[in-house]
């Protein structure tokens, strides 16, 4: 029975490219992600959705995700 994979990230965007400095915010995002053969895929793919989830919508360049925590 297949479970899923809680993940709780935090994904720095940059907000204006043009700029200098650059603006950066950080988003939190909780997502689940369903299980799969190894943790390092589910992480992975945990990464990347978060990425895409707040890339363009919230700034204009993903800079880096981090995860926060997890309940496998």
């Amino acid at each position: 029975m297949p479970s899923d994979l809680i993940f709780d990230l935090e994904v720095d965007v940059v907000v204006d490219r043009g700029s200098r400095p650059w603006r950066e915010q950080t988003h939190h995002v909780r997502l689940a992600v369903a299980d799969r053969p190894s943790l390092l895929r589910a992480e992975i793919e945990a990464r990347n959705l978060a990425a895409w989830m707040v890339w363009g919508v919230r700034g204009d360049m993903v800079t880096s995700v981090r995860i926060v925590g997890a309940v496998l």
